[in-house]
């Protein structure tokens, strides 16, 4: 019985090594080739019958290099005088039939008082606002059939009186520039609906970040005693003490030829726009200016960083 049972062990351990060498060994997975890539979808046919655009050709060639670095020669002006004194300088430029002429009067801000903040700004904005001879409406209405333009800046150390016409047009173009910047009208009811729109202006000024900056940078820099360390364009108080004497004599003081410059460019002769110019600008008499008192920026002994509160602003400014 024992050697029976000894028999069927080895015979069943000899099965299962035969069982388990007929299986044949794994074999490694070979590595799957890499995909194929989609051709590219062909380009759209052209709707049939539609022609080719007309630079087709041009477009399928590469452009040629330059042949060489282009260059800039700036324009060197005709320097001209008036009869008054005044300066002029023309470049003469036929390409189109614009003229460009733009009256440069060398105060600005810097010749306001500190308690009129806002005075140079003011006295700009209400030359085109009518004169002693057209009414705003008017002045507004021959600008319009002359398709021209006529606006005035202030800057912190100039003015400036701009005009853009057309050349057939430029006589009428200066015989309301001229008006403008000899014979403003500051009239009491202007002057109260100009200044009332600045101090809405000024107003809202107060939600941008950015204006509230600037203004505390002007203080920083040059002193609460130096006009450009007022906030721009003055504030609600001090254009309110502006009355239109201040206006007049800001005007008569300091629009003077002998405190200005004139530049012309365009489609003109250097010779005509003087002639038009000493017609129009014989009555523009010079006198003499008061020199400028202004106090010396404060010294920065170090470096500092200032912060403007501003609560409830959804967004900051540096």
């Amino acid at each position: 019985m024992k050697k029976t049972l000894a028999a069927l062990t080895v015979a069943l351990a000899l099965g299962c090594a035969t069982a388990e060498s007929a299986v044949p060994p794994a074999q490694p997975e070979k590595p799957s080739a890499p995909a194929t890539p989609p051709p590219p979808a062909p380009a759209p046919a052209p709707t049939p019958g539609s022609p080719p655009t007309p630079d087709a050709a041009f477009r399928a060639q590469k452009p040629a290099p330059l042949p060489g670095m282009p260059t800039f020669d700036a324009p060197v002006p005709v320097v001209k005088k008036l009869k008054n004194g005044t300066e002029v300088w023309v470049i003469e430029n036929p390409a189109i039939p614009v003229v460009a002429v733009e009256v440069v009067l060398k105060s600005g801000v810097n010749a306001e008082p500190i308690a009129k903040a806002g005075l140079a700004d003011l006295v700009v904005s209400l030359l085109d606002e009518g004169t002693k001879t057209r009414s705003a409406a008017k002045l507004a209405e021959e600008i319009e059939d002359l398709a021209m333009e006529l606006g005035a800046n202030a800057g912190r150390e100039d003015m400036r009186v701009h005009v853009n016409s057309l050349t057939e047009t430029l006589p009428q173009a200066l015989d309301l520039m001229a008006d403008v910047l000899l014979n403003p009208a500051f009239k009491p009811e202007d002057v109260d609906r100009v200044k009332a729109l600045k101090i809405t202006a000024l107003e809202q000024k107060k939600g941008t970040p950015g204006a509230l900056a600037a203004d505390e940078a002007g203080r920083l820099l040059f002193g609460a005693k130096h006009p450009w360390g007022q906030p721009d364009g003055g504030t609600p108080q001090t254009l309110r003490a502006i009355t239109v004497g201040d206006l007049q004599k800001f005007h008569d003081t300091w629009f003077r030829p002998n405190n200005a410059l004139i530049a012309v460019s365009g489609d003109v002769k250097a010779d005509q726009v003087v002639k038009l110019l000493d017609e129009r600008l014989s009555a523009w008499k010079a006198k003499p200016l008061p020199k400028l008192q202004l106090p010396a920026p404060p010294e920065m002994k170090a470096r500092t960083v200032t912060f403007v509160d501003k609560p409830n602003t959804t967004q900051s400014q540096i």
